[in-house]
Formats: C-alpha cells, sequence, structure tokens
C-alpha cells in the first residue's frame, strides 16, 4: 500500500557532531482520527532532521501490515541519508509499539540504529498494569483495547516480539533507547518503566524520563486523566528538551 509521504522536516537548530537523520511514527495505527505531525515537529525542535512516517492502519490492515510499511521507508532513509548521519526511530502511543519493533527487526536484519525514542509507547495488549487498571485501559469500549484488537488481527500471535514488544525475550544488541512518560497522570508509565527495566537487564543503554504538558491527552480519555495545558509553553517543549539532551549525548 504507498501513501503519498509527508515532506522531511528540518532542524531550525541541529544538534553539533553527526548529524541525526529520525523516522517518527505517529498515534495513527490504533486510533484512525490521531495528527501524526506534533511528534515529527518536537524531534525537529530538537534538533534533528525528521522524516514522519505513513503506514496503513487498522483494522482494515492488522499486523504485520504497519511495521512492514514502516520498516520499507526505514530502509529508505538509510540509503539516502547524508554520510555520517546517525540513524534512529521514534513513536508515539502506537506508534512507540512500531517504533520499537523497527528496532528489533533492524537488530535481527543488521541495519544499525543509533536511537530509539518511545514516547508513551502502547507496548502490552494485555493493558494490565495498576496504571493502566486504574484509567480502565482495559475496557471494552477504551480506544486503546479497541486498537489492539484491530492492530493484532484475529489471527496474530500476540506474543510476536515484533507485534508486542514487551513479550520479546531477547532484548540484547538493541539501539540506545530514550522512553518519555507523562509521569504519574500517564496510564501507560508502568508498561514503560518496564521495558526500560528489561532493556537494562538485557545491557542496552536506556533513559526513562517522565515530562508533564498537555501532549499527553489522548482522545477518549476523561479530562482527569489529562495533563492541563503548561501556560506559556508549548506542550511538546519537554519532549523535545528530552530528546536533544539524549541525542546530544548517544
Amino acid at each position: 500500500m504507498n501513501l503519498p509521504p509527508f515532506p522531511l522536516l528540518k532542524p531550525a537548530l541541529p544538534l553539533a557532531g553527526k548529524p541525526w537523520l529520525l523516522l517518527s511514527l505517529g498515534p495513527s495505527s490504533f486510533i484512525e482520527d490521531r495528527d501524526p505531525l506534533p511528534l515529527a515537529r518536537a524531534l525537529a525542535e530538537a534538533g534533528a532532521r525528521v522524516q514522519p512516517g505513513r503506514y496503513p492502519l487498522a483494522p482494515a490492515h492488522p499486523f504485520p501490515a504497519a511495521l512492514d510499511a514502516a520498516w520499507a521507508q526505514l530502509q529508505q532513509l538509510a540509503a539516502a541519508r547524508p554520510r555520517g548521519a546517525r540513524l534512529g526511530v521514534a513513536g508515539v502511543e502506537s506508534g512507540g509499539t512500531l517504533a520499537a519493533a523497527l528496532a528489533l527487526r533492524a537488530r535481527d536484519e543488521g541495519l544499525p540504529l543509533g536511537a530509539q525514542i518511545l514516547v508513551s509507547p502502547t507496548l502490552d495488549p494485555m493493558l494490565a498494569s495498576a496504571a493502566a487498571r486504574d484509567a480502565h485501559l482495559g475496557d471494552c469500549q477504551c480506544p486503546l483495547a479497541a486498537g489492539w484488537r484491530g492492530y493484532l488481527g484475529p489471527s496474530c500471535d500476540a506474543a510476536h516480539p515484533y507485534a508486542t514488544p514487551l513479550s520479546t525475550s531477547r532484548l540484547q544488541g538493541l539501539a540506545p533507547a530514550l522512553l518519555i512518560t507523562g509521569g504519574a497522570r500517564d496510564p501507560l508509565r508502568d508498561d514503560a518503566q518496564r521495558y526500560a527495566e528489561r532493556l537494562r537487564a538485557a545491557g542496552v543503554a536506556q533513559a526513562l524520563i517522565p515530562v508533564g504538558g498537555s501532549w499527553l491527552a489522548r482522545a477518549g480519555f476523561p479530562p482527569d486523566e489529562q495533563e492541563d495545558p503548561d501556560d506559556g509553553v508549548d506542550a511538546w517543549t519537554p519532549v523535545s528538551q528530552a530528546v536533544r539532551d539524549f541525542l546530544s549525548s548517544a
């Protein structure tokens, strides 16, 4: 399925040293009416060149359709990147699922990655953590629960490491990871913490950073599960700063 690409985003203030080229994946594989560009803009603000990714949506195109499309785009970026540029992947919410899966596939297929950036990623279809239960994410009408059902489809093995990265038993050799959560109000924070701990145990360089901001708000979540906007501060500014610090030290 060929989708017209978004234009490449260039940083206003590039990072020092070798440039970064990131494939950015928005939260569209589970919920169709989401804007895929805010994360891409935040990454460009952090100093990277960013290619916003596009991929076919579930439930019409269940796993592995979105992953295969994202993988093809990552290969194209790798082939076309400027000499010496470092390659990475990033994703928010369901796009974080794909970014984590791309990091696994890149390791398995020998494509060197310098970073994986996972912003409040949806890593576990069970949605059974304490934070998820408190937010009632496992309810049948929850957008994320319904999204997982559509993404995995009727015949997918939910334990496949590329489908559900948190279930994989082999994390050694992955790209350094930055996991960003919305702190105490993020219903996906427990899964991000579990993944960070497993990456650490596997010897993968990682950082888990809670940040505030209204980027945390999701379609279908009640108001008390959303961050209040910060007066006078762009909602994604804390994310951009965390990414800039991470890439500068990578």
